[in-house]
């Protein structure tokens, strides 16, 4: 009798487990969906490799033109060499004008001093001022209190 309740039991949960597995075509249907989407995919993407092979192959032959660039440049550098010679004159034209530009640069400085200076002493007149009209103001209150 006990082995009969079992079994009944057993049954019971054989045909819970049976239901997601009637529910598990659907979900094959999605899987293979997705599958034939990834493989559109794939296919686009062999389609951009070998785009991408291509592009490497004209690359390459870019790079067959670079020695001759390469070449050229050498030519160019080997051309400036003379003029090379020609900079340290322009450099001695360039220093003497970064010393000329440090001269006025010092006036500044002395300008900016005075300046400094003006402004203190501008500071002072209206600190000055201020002191006075507070207490002239002071005393105007005081007088009219009397």
């Amino acid at each position: 009798m006990c082995d009969a309740a079992e079994d009944y039991l057993s049954s019971a949960e054989i045909s819970q487990e049976m239901g997601p597995q009637r529910d598990f075509p659907a979900e094959v249907k999605l899987v293979s969906a997705g599958m034939s989407q990834n493989e559109a995919g794939i296919r686009d993407f062999a389609a951009e490799n070998c785009s991408t092979s291509a592009g490497i192959s004209h690359l390459r032959q870019g790079f067959c033109d670079i020695p001759a660039e390469v070449n050229h440049l050498s030519a160019a550098i080997s051309h400036l060499g003379p003029d090379f010679c020609d900079i340290p004159a322009e450099v001695s034209g360039f220093t003497a004008g970064i010393s000329h530009l440090e001269a006025i640069f010092c006036d500044i400085a002395a300008e900016l001093k005075v300046w400094s200076a003006a402004i203190s002493h501008q500071q002072i007149v209206i600190d000055h001022r201020i002191e006075n009209h507070t207490v002239l103001s002071s005393h105007d209150c005081k007088h009219q209190l009397l």
